[in-house]
C-alpha cells in the first residue's frame, strides 16, 4: 500500500492497473486513474498554449455529440481552410469553428446571452472567457444553482459562480443547432460535476499556466 501511495503521489499523470490479492488467494487487477485524468474527464486537454479553440471544439464534438475528433485534426483543418494570416496573428475564431462544422453538414451560430439564459437551453456550448487579459475558449458543460460547470482545455473541469462567469465572458455562446437531443443528454452530467474543482482557479494561477495564450480573437460581426 505504501508503494501504491508513493506511485500516486510522485507520478500523478500515470494511468495503470494495480494487482491486489483476492479473497480466494488469487489476484485481481484494479485500474487506477491519475488525478489529471479524473480532473479533465470528458475534456480534451490542449497540447499548446495557442490551441484551446481546437481543443474546445474537439471536447464538444467528442463528448457531447458522439463525433470523436482529436485536437490535432481540428487544428489542422481549421488552419488549412481559414485565413492563415489572421489565424497566425490572432488565433482561431468562432467563424473557423462554424466553417469546420458546416463542412460536416452541421449548423452552428453564436448567440449573445447571459449564462442564466444560455442554461435554459440545456445544451452544451463553447464560450469565450477572459482571464486577466487573455481570451480563452471553454466548454459550458452544465449550469445549475447559480453555478457553471466549465470544461477548460487548459486546466480541466471546474465550477464558476454564474456572476463571475458573466463578468469573465463576452456573452457569446456558440451552439450547434443540430442533433440537439444528443447534446441535451450530455448537459449537466452528474459525473462531470463530481469530478470538478469546487471553485474557479485564480486568474494569476491561470496566467502562470497560460503565459503565451494567443489562441483567440474577440468575435466580430462577421464571425457568425
Amino acid at each position: 500500500m505504501k508503494k501504491l501511495i508513493f506511485l500516486l503521489f510522485f507520478f500523478p499523470a500515470l494511468s495503470f492497473a494495480v494487482s491486489l490479492p483476492g479473497v480466494g488467494g488469487g489476484n485481481f487487477r484494479v485500474p487506477v486513474k491519475s488525478f489529471v485524468e479524473i480532473k479533465f474527464g470528458e475534456v480534451v486537454k490542449q497540447k499548446y498554449d495557442f490551441s484551446c479553440g481546437s481543443a474546445a471544439l474537439a471536447s464538444l464534438l467528442s463528448h457531447h455529440y458522439n463525433m470523436p475528433f482529436t485536437e490535432a485534426t481540428i487544428f489542422e483543418e481549421m488552419f488549412k481552410f481559414g485565413d492563415k494570416v489572421k489565424i497566425e496573428e490572432k488565433g482561431f475564431s468562432m467563424l473557423d469553428m462554424k466553417d469546420f462544422l458546416a463542412r460536416r453538414g452541421l449548423n452552428a451560430d453564436g448567440y449573445q446571452l447571459s449564462i442564466s439564459d444560455a442554461a435554459k437551453l440545456e445544451m452544451p456550448s463553447i464560450a469565450l472567457v477572459n482571464y486577466n487579459g487573455y481570451n480563452h475558449f471553454v466548454v459550458v458543460k452544465g449550469a445549475k444553482d447559480d453555478k457553471v460547470l466549465v470544461g477548460d482545455p487548459s486546466i480541466g473541469l471546474h465550477v464558476m459562480n454564474d456572476e463571475l462567469f458573466d463578468k469573465s465572458s463576452n456573452g457569446i455562446f456558440f451552439f450547434i443547432r443540430d442533433n440537439t437531443e444528443i447534446a441535451k443528454a450530455g448537459f449537466n452530467k452528474q459525473n462531470d460535476w463530481e469530478h470538478s474543482a469546487p471553485s474557479a482557479p485564480s486568474r494569476m494561477a491561470l496566467m502562470q499556466r497560460l503565459p503565451h495564450l494567443t489562441d483567440l480573437m474577440l468575435p466580430s460581426e462577421y464571425d457568425y
